[in-house]
């Protein structure tokens, strides 16, 4: 599959292009459940995982019990422990990850992410307005149609020169 650098992301930003008001998020940290989740603490979102030491990298986002009224923000900077305190860290994502997850407008990625998935990681998230990079970000790679089919994208943070 081809790959395309950060600095070559104009073809996936070029498929984005309206604006959308962000919702407020609730929650304040995620805990892992020691075998293939993490759920935040406001109950909304569940996270299937594969664990690899205290790295984690992201199967398949779900909202988890019940789908948010509005779209919301879906922080991944938040800290994420098991029940022992022992602390994770997301490292990356698989191919559709986050495929049809409409209910994030914004999602904000850990500095300490390395792989960007597989392509079409975002694709249907016709909500999703917003991505924003914590840096200094370990990101050198986001690969083709990653955000595809994602009508609302407006705005990716920081700004990632072509």
């Amino acid at each position: 599959m081809a790959r395309k650098t950060i600095l070559g992301m104009s073809a996936a930003l070029a498929l984005c292009a309206a604006v959308v008001s962000v919702s407020a998020f609730g929650a304040t940290k995620w805990t892992f459940n020691g075998s293939n989740t993490i759920t935040s603490d406001d109950g909304v979102w569940g996270v299937s995982v594969s664990k690899s030491g205290t790295s984690l990298t992201v199967n398949k986002v779900s909202t988890w019990p019940t789908k948010p009224a509005d779209p919301t923000q879906l922080d991944l900077r938040l800290p994420i422990t098991d029940e022992s305190g022992t602390a994770y860290q997301i490292t990356g994502f698989v191919q559709a990850a986050f495929e049809n997850v409409t209910c994030v407008s914004e999602i904000d990625f850990p500095k300490n992410l390395t792989s960007f998935g597989a392509s079409y990681c975002f694709k249907n998230c016709s909500n999703l307005a917003r991505v924003v990079f914590e840096e200094p970000s370990q990101l050198t790679t986001i690969n083709d149609y990653a955000f595809q089919s994602c009508g609302k994208l407006h705005t990716i943070e920081p700004y990632l020169p072509t």
